[in-house]
């Protein structure tokens, strides 16, 4: 008919690429055993969780070079 448009169809392609997160293992090793230490002690989960928090940071701390804290 008379005012007809033709539409281009486009595709559009998105790449993610994979980056690797080097974790510092000891730390949530750490963390963990905290955690379950805590919670064997009768601790809630939010007292268990802030126990846990605090030596991940504080090992992660600790990590850090002298320059950098």
């Amino acid at each position: 008919m008379g005012n007809t448009v033709e539409i281009e169809k486009k595709q559009i392609v998105k790449k993610f690429e994979k980056k690797q997160i080097k974790k510092n293992s000891d730390c949530h090793a750490l963390s963990f055993t905290v955690y379950i230490a805590s919670r064997e002690s009768g601790l809630s989960v939010e007292e268990s969780t802030a126990n846990s928090n605090t030596a991940y940071w504080q090992c992660m701390g600790a990590a850090l070079p002298k320059g950098i804290r």
